[in-house]
């Protein structure tokens, strides 16, 4: 049991912390795009 909490543990703070990244990646890809539109 030991073994499955430490290989979950990590995927748990990656699927905490995948949705801030992402939220970052698409607000810099939208500066870029304005950037390239003006």
């Amino acid at each position: 049991m030991n073994v499955l909490g430490a290989g979950l543990a990590p995927r748990d703070a990656l699927l905490a912390m995948a949705p801030p990244v992402l939220l970052a990646l698409l607000v810099i890809l939208l500066r870029i795009h304005r950037a390239k539109q003006h």
